[in-house]
């Protein structure tokens, strides 16, 4: 197994590269989470950010993206986000936009 650390959004990225099976299922059971909005951009108004670029865009499409899609809707709403950063979600998730575009 390989192993990178990089800080980076409030946190550590934490990158592997394993080839054993068994490794990779315990890690897949363990339910890892991206820190929450409001803890990897603390500085950032969510209410004024309009398109996502940068830092938000990668962090958005490679962690909080697709851990959010993975929970379902009662886990969704079990997590601590703040209302402003709640609607944030909701307005930028491909199927708010998708229904919004047709």
């Amino acid at each position: 197994m390989v192993l990178f650390l990089h800080p980076s959004f409030a946190g550590t990225v934490v990158s592997f590269a394993s080839d054993d099976l068994n490794v990779l299922e315990a890690l897949q059971q363990t339910r890892l989470a991206p820190p929450l909005p409001a803890d990897s951009f603390p500085w950032i108004d969510p209410e004024a950010l309009g398109s996502l670029q940068g830092d938000v865009e990668y962090w958005w499409m490679n962690f909080w993206l697709p851990f959010w899609v993975s929970l379902n809707q009662e886990e969704q709403l079990a997590l601590d986000l703040e209302p402003e950063w709640r609607e944030f979600v909701a307005i930028h998730h491909p199927s708010a936009l998708s229904s919004s575009a047709g």
